[in-house]
């Protein structure tokens, strides 16, 4: 892999990172995405600078974390100015190096600040929407600010989503007009859904926006049109601002790409795969071991799934097969798509002879009152005396136990809607630890020929083609057993799935494309 040791420096604008376990300030898979990227820009020797915000309601103080408040030579701690209103905003800055890598999160959360303003940091994708809109503006017009306060020169400013999109005002603010920056500016899109962003009236812009481009001499009605649609004349859309301004695009699937060409016909975005960091997703067990003997790779599984079940801390079984379902709880995902048919779910996890156990996990944002609702289901559902102990909910889906259902699941189940999810990250780091894939046709599952290495579950008539292929495939697999009491055919699975997340799934592959493509290209 090309070396990128002496690139400009990447400044990367985030709403949530998801990188330390003790310090949950993500919702799901873009936080950990964002968090996989540092760390490997970290290990590449990049310099980078990744621009976040810190939400004081889950932690009061990261320094347990290894967060440090920003101080000047003399060791006096720098507050930041963030001139978004008069007098400006102010914000304490918690940072960490990771080698050449460096995590800035804003917090708002000081006595110098009004009791509105510290409210701003208090809550990750805050269900106010000028709160929300609040939080957005610290980030962006904040982030540029220390950025310069710093001296920090970044050759490149990526922005993660809509939400990152005021860094473009920020740069805006420096040359005091709304003609496109002279930086390169690039961004990334994670998902169709609108989430992704936020619409703001006319009224609310105006409202936030107009002194803070009045005192820097900016086209307010020329940023609000760069920002509205013709279908939406009077609502401005962080997303398509962000697209407006951005000199490359791109999303995270080629499953992405072409469904998002399908909602909005013309679509900019060019396809780069996300990835995973292999240091931080592989167990360690695995590290340089390629070639590995049946019996080695069996072991180092089940030596997994039994820490795995440790943690989860239930009466499962280590010699059943065992699948997982482990991701944010919204309903495009379909967590509930396993309990389609409860009799037939309870022949199998009942079988006295090929039994199988289930294994549900996830995050829920606390606006989403679907989620909410589908968590009480499962809930409900695993406490069915046909299911009891058997399904399993394991609540307070973190960092780390992630990392167990990762490296013990033999079967990682995944199940959204065609065409929503975008990449899916999750079945990367199963796969990357040998667990088999057992998915419906979408995000990175997409690109993928799965014959003689896991299973597509049919969309057509998808609850009984999910159970039918459970019955009929993968259970009678994963019990033949040969000579020495081993599944020979399904480690040679499992050997086939690590080799491909290795060889084309890694974030360290991610990166290069990202350079070559996105950044930098020819």
């Amino acid at each position: 892999m090309v070396s990128f040791k002496n690139s400009p420096p990447i400044a990367y604008f985030c709403l949530e990172y998801g990188i330390e376990d003790e310090l949950p300030l993500y919702a799901g898979g873009l936080g950990i995405l964002a968090g996989d990227y540092l760390l490997e820009a970290a290990k590449q020797g990049i310099p980078f600078y990744g621009l976040g915000l810190f939400y004081h309601r889950y932690v009061n103080d990261p320094t347990g974390c290894g967060f440090k408040p920003l101080t000047d030579e003399d060791g006096k701690e720098i507050f930041l100015k963030i001139d978004i209103k008069n007098p400006p905003l102010l914000a304490r800055i918690w940072t960490k190096s990771y080698k050449t890598a460096k995590l800035f999160l804003l917090d708002t959360n000081i006595p110098e600040n009004p009791p509105e303003d510290r409210e701003i940091t208090k809550t990750l994708y805050d269900s106010n929407p000028k709160n929300l809109l609040s939080q957005q503006l610290v980030l962006g017009i904040g982030g540029i600010n220390l950025l310069d306060q710093l001296e920090i020169n970044p050759g490149v400013y990526h922005l993660n989503e809509g939400h990152a999109s005021f860094a473009i005002l920020g740069l805006l603010a420096k040359q005091e007009n709304t003609s496109p920056p002279t930086k390169l500016i690039v961004s990334t899109k994670h998902t169709i859904f609108s989430g992704a962003g936020i619409y703001i009236t006319r009224e609310d812009f105006n409202h936030l926006l107009s002194y803070f481009c009045f005192h820097h001499h900016l086209d307010i009605e020329k940023l609000f049109s760069a920002g509205s649609t013709e279908l939406h004349p009077n609502h401005f859309s962080t997303t398509k601002f962000l697209l407006s301004y951005s000199q490359r695009c791109n999303g995270v699937s080629r499953s992405h790409c072409f469904y998002e060409a399908q909602v909005h016909p013309g679509s900019p975005l060019i396809s780069i795969t996300n990835g995973i960091n292999s240091d931080r997703w592989q167990a360690t067990d695995w590290t340089d071991k390629d070639e590995l003997t049946d019996e080695q790779i069996w072991g180092i599984h089940q030596k997994n799934k039994k820490e795995m079940i440790k943690a989860v801390g239930n009466d499962l079984k280590q010699e059943f097969l065992t699948l997982v379902w482990a991701r944010r709880i919204t309903g495009y995902k379909r967590p509930l798509l396993i309990f389609s048919d409860l009799e037939r779910l309870s022949k199998l996890i009942n079988h006295q002879i090929t039994p199988i156990q289930v294994i549900i996990s996830g995050r829920t944002k606390e606006n989403d009152p679907e989620g909410i609702e589908l968590e009480n289901q499962i809930q409900e559902f695993c406490q069915d005396p046909k299911l009891l102990r058997k399904v399993i909910f394991c609540p307070d889906y973190n960092l780390k136990i992630a990392r167990k259902f990762v490296a013990g699941a033999d079967v990682w189940l995944s199940t959204p809607e065609i065409g929503k999810e975008a990449c899916s990250t999750s079945g990367m780091k199963s796969g990357l630890n040998g667990s088999l894939q057992f998915s419906t046709n979408d995000g990175w599952v997409m690109e993928v020929n799965w014959k003689n290495l896991g299973w597509i579950i049919p969309e057509n008539n998808i609850s009984q083609n999910l159970y039918s292929i459970l019955e009929q495939q993968i259970i009678p697999l994963y019990y033949r057993r040969n000579e020495k009491n081993l599944p020979s055919e399904w480690i040679k699975r499992m050997r086939k799935t690590r080799q491909l997340i290795e060889k084309r799934y890694t974030t360290g592959r991610m990166l290069n494309d990202y350079f070559k493509r996105l950044y930098f290209p020819d």
